[in-house]
């Protein structure tokens, strides 16, 4: 009796392990001609279109999307590269910002008032002008020297005399001198220029600065 109740049982126990593993296949879930549709089998006209991959208790374990035409694939090519450029021109937008808020913060260090640029831009220009009247005053000195020095060459010229080598020797090293010194003025002349220039935008990018700071 034992062994005859023992078999059937074992019997039982393996069918029921493979009962179920039979029954363990995929599933798929598709629409074709406006119909929901679930079978094992996936028709290939369908493969495209997309679908879903179920497990036998019908849960969703994949969602397979529709392929994609050639013409929707350049699409979303263009799309991703038009997002790329516009994160990189963010990413530009933001380290210009960033930048700028370096220079804003390093401009109010130096300066606590307009007052105070506009004080440093006199100085520059107080001290170009000095060094001006220096050279100013050198060229009259020159021009003195020279119109001596020419004056005593016409009178030796007028007497048939010969013109010493050193008296010509000092009137060219005078005319020298003379061209040097309008020169440098010249590049004073524009130098203040530049400094004036310097501290209007100076002036204004305080100005700025101290704005974005109050926003």
């Amino acid at each position: 009796m034992f062994t005859l109740i023992k078999y059937p049982l074992i019997l039982l126990i393996f069918l029921a392990g493979i009962i179920p593993m039979a029954s363990a296949q995929t599933m798929y879930r598709y629409t074709k001609n406006g119909d929901s549709i679930i079978s094992s089998n996936l028709p290939p006209d369908v493969v495209n279109e997309g679908y879903e991959i179920l497990s036998p208790r019908g849960n969703i374990i994949e969602t397979v999307p529709p392929r994609k035409s050639k013409q929707q694939i350049k699409q979303q090519q263009a799309q991703e590269q038009l997002a790329a450029q516009a994160q990189k021109k963010q990413a530009l937008i933001e380290q210009q910002q960033a930048e700028q808020r370096k220079k804003d913060q390093l401009l109010l260090k130096m300066f606590n008032s307009k007052e105070g640029i506009k004080r440093v831009h006199k100085n520059k220009i107080e001290a170009i002008e000095n060094i001006e009247k220096i050279s100013q005053d050198n060229l009259k000195k020159l021009n003195k020297k020279l119109s001596k020095a020419q004056q005593r060459e016409a009178q030796l010229s007028d007497s048939n005399r010969a013109i010493p080598a050193k008296l010509q020797e000092e009137i060219n090293e005078a005319i020298t001198q003379l061209e040097l010194n309008k020169q440098f003025l010249e590049q004073k002349a524009q130098e203040k220029i530049e400094v004036n220039n310097d501290f209007q935008q100076l002036l204004e990018d305080y100005s700025a600065a101290k704005a974005r700071q109050d926003a």
